[in-house]
């Protein structure tokens, strides 16, 4: 790693040395950089503090080490694999276990450390139960935080995660709960943005996404993203496609997703009403 060289920090600065620095971090198709830097004044549309600058652009993130100095890999590190406990119960040889949660593999994306695999817990982080509606008239009438399997199939929980509806998101909805590990989020628009950012901002990002196993991409990523499949708002299950929900409103009945569909290497931002069920990919706070 080499040390850009420093100035003054200015006078309504907060930047330290060690966030001016850059290092290069090997990706499976070649190399990729990263560069750290901080602004002491507003630049542009830029706001003052640390700022990472990726192959798509730059990410209002601190990619310096977190003030250590070291490369991005050795302080932005995940912790494990499987590393993540939720909601105890029995696990099988992989550590995980069926709908109750388990062990989750992490994955390092620039300086973002993300859940693996989907949610699959059946209940929120303080404990409480997360209603598991199957019929679809209860899921269609319903307007309190739920969740379901695709094709109401706990193997396809297991496989692919369980299926929410955005009131089981929400804190205005479910009463301020949340469905991710303690130390954990459901992410914003701008922590999805900073992903698509980060891993280059055009039409391939959902090729790097995507599991080269069991989809069509090729998973340089290792965020491993499979076809979920979705519920609508009025029951039916439905699509090939992976979804995301964001923790983001849109208005007063819709929230922000991201969307992956199959045969395509475009990683999608769109909208539709709280009632839809998609899964849920946590992101470290």
């Amino acid at each position: 790693m080499q040390i850009i060289p420093s100035a003054s920090t200015p006078v309504d600065g907060n930047c330290t040395s060690d966030q001016n620095t850059f290092s290069y971090v090997q990706t499976e198709n070649g190399n990729s950089y990263n560069i750290s830097f901080c602004l002491g004044n507003t630049t542009g549309t830029l706001t003052p503090g640390p700022k990472c600058l990726t192959p798509g652009g730059i990410v209002d993130v601190d990619c310096s080490g977190g003030g250590g100095g070291g490369p991005i890999g050795d302080s932005f590190s995940c912790p494990g694999d499987p590393v993540v406990q939720y909601d105890g119960g029995s696990y099988d040889s992989d550590g995980l276990s069926s709908t109750t949660g388990g062990y989750y593999r992490t994955v390092q994306i620039g300086t973002q450390c993300w859940l693996r695999e989907n949610l699959k817990t059946t209940k929120y982080n303080d404990n409480t139960p997360i209603l598991n509606l199957t019929d679809e008239s209860d899921w269609a009438n319903n307007t309190t935080g739920a969740y379901s399997c695709f094709n109401n199939s706990t193997a396809n929980c297991d496989t692919y995660g369980a299926l929410y509806n955005f009131y089981a998101v929400d804190f205005a909805s479910n009463g301020g709960k949340n469905l991710c590990p303690s130390g954990w989020r459901v992410p914003s628009r701008t922590d999805w943005n900073n992903l698509y950012i980060f891993l280059g901002s055009d039409a391939q990002v959902g090729y790097k996404l995507k599991s080269s196993d069991d989809w069509d991409g090729n998973n340089s990523s290792g965020f491993s993203a499979l076809p979920t499949g979705f519920r609508d708002f009025e029951g039916s299950f439905d699509s090939t496609n992976a979804y995301f929900w964001s923790a983001s409103i849109m208005d007063a009945s819709k929230a922000w997703f991201r969307v992956m569909q199959t045969g395509s290497p475009e990683f999608n931002e769109t909208y539709d009403m709280f009632g839809y069920g998609f899964p849920i990919r946590c992101l470290e706070d």
